[in-house]
């Protein structure tokens, strides 16, 4: 890990305000290395703001790469949840690569919470079937996420 991407996720961390516009402009600034817009999106995932919110929710909707938009989704999940939710839920059906959705979903569940919380509002808001069947083959079955499992058949 290199000493910038290090810097802005313990600016991040430490929720340094002063520091907030400079991170969100890494994250947002289309020329950084990826590793370093990575380390931004989580520098602003510690940021329980409106501000932290809306820079992470502008990246999901934005152009950016798949890689990029998934990493900002669960970066919202720290402290805008509902927001977290919206925004899997948005990309499920952009998600074609086995591998990498693999990845997401282990990376996904790994946060407290968040496989029940999405189990009900894919209850509520159902998926198309092919985007279903699709996240049923990557999604890993572990106890805890059988709910999840169960709304994706």
């Amino acid at each position: 890990m290199d000493l910038a991407s290090s810097a802005l996720r313990l600016a991040g961390a430490l929720q340094t305000a002063d520091l907030f516009d400079a991170i969100a402009g890494r994250a947002l600034d289309g020329s950084a290395p990826l590793p370093v817009r990575l380390a931004a999106l989580d520098g602003l995932s510690y940021f329980p703001s409106t501000q932290a919110r809306d820079t992470l929710a502008s990246m999901v909707a934005s152009k950016a790469t798949l890689d990029l938009r998934s990493h900002a989704a669960l970066a919202l999940a720290r402290h805008h949840r509902q927001a977290a939710l919206d925004s899997i839920r948005e990309l499920m059906p952009e998600m074609q690569d086995g591998t990498a959705a693999r990845a997401f979903w282990q990376q996904a569940l790994s946060l407290s919470g968040v496989s029940g919380e999405l189990a009900k509002a894919l209850e509520a808001k159902a998926l198309d079937e092919k985007t279903a069947g699709f996240h049923l083959t990557v999604v890993p079955v572990i106890d805890g996420d059988a709910v999840l499992v169960a709304v994706l058949r």
